[in-house]
């Protein structure tokens, strides 16, 4: 399973690289080998996140949640982006 973002991956988890289709568009794909626990361990969810989160009762649905944010805070740092969310 993948999960994607319109982004550039840096490799600090399993992300893959992609080659960028232009010099305003960004794509990162993440490949999902973690636990929806390694997850939570590395995100920081606001409340809004937290309580959707909870609303997600397939396990597979959890873990897209969570590798999907987890992209976004990873490739918006390579930006210098604090993600909030």
């Amino acid at each position: 399973m993948y999960s994607f973002a319109l982004l550039t991956p840096k490799k600090i988890m399993p992300s893959i690289a992609i080659p960028n289709p232009s010099t305003d568009i960004q794509l990162g794909l993440w490949q999902i080998t973690e636990t929806v626990e390694e997850l939570l361990e590395s995100l920081d969810l606001n409340l809004i996140d937290q309580n959707h989160l909870q609303t997600i009762t397939h396990p597979q649905k959890q873990l897209e949640f969570l590798a999907s944010r987890l992209l976004i805070k990873t490739l918006l740092s390579n930006q210098l982006i604090d993600y909030q969310g």
